[in-house]
């Protein structure tokens, strides 16, 4: 059985690999898809992409634009949501380099608040689990919300993995995998 860090290695790669054309054209699938599901939440969490991840900058602007964009943060080993309005104002890139709100500019969010939450991952399988980067902040965040809030893992169709992934005790499945 392949190991869990042997996995991470295999699916950044191949996402590393995909062009600019190809995350431009999931980038715009993204946000139609999503832009319906939106609709019926007062907020949805969704978070800001680096590197080669699927590009959420068109869905938080939707989100944005109706108010209802909230971003983690990451404080100590975990992750803190909060209400963004004036992203040029109110993000910081944190130590790793991803985009995150100034607590002290942003109004602090409940899970019980959240409709649907976007996740990001590196590889996801054919249980609704992602593979995330290792550090387990999702996995702590994902058994907080209640159960009518939707978790959907997000990314490229390169991204889907034909079997189970290797699961822990504290992996948690999502309800749904949307890749492009």
């Amino acid at each position: 059985m392949i190991s869990k860090k042997e996995l991470r290695a295999r699916f950044r790669r191949k996402r590393d690999q995909l062009c600019k054309d190809r995350h431009a054209v999931a980038s715009q699938q993204l946000s139609v898809h999503f832009d319906p599901l939106t609709l019926s939440f007062p907020y949805i969490l969704s978070y800001a992409s680096f590197g080669s991840e699927l590009d959420t900058s068109l869905l938080n602007k939707q989100l944005l634009s109706r108010k209802q964009l909230v971003l983690p943060k990451i404080v100590d080993d975990n992750i803190e949501l909060f209400h963004v309005e004036h992203p040029e104002t109110q993000l910081k890139r944190s130590i790793w380099g991803i985009w995150e709100p100034l607590p002290e500019l942003c109004t602090q969010i409940s899970h019980a608040q959240i409709g649907i939450v976007v996740v990001p991952g590196l590889g996801f399988d054919q249980d609704n689990h992602r593979l995330g980067y290792g550090r387990g902040f999702y996995d702590r965040l994902l058994v907080k919300f209640p159960p009518k809030t939707k978790k959907f893992g997000i990314g490229f169709k390169e991204q889907l993995h034909p079997h189970s992934f290797p699961t822990h005790e504290q992996d948690v499945s999502l309800d749904e995998i949307i890749v492009f």
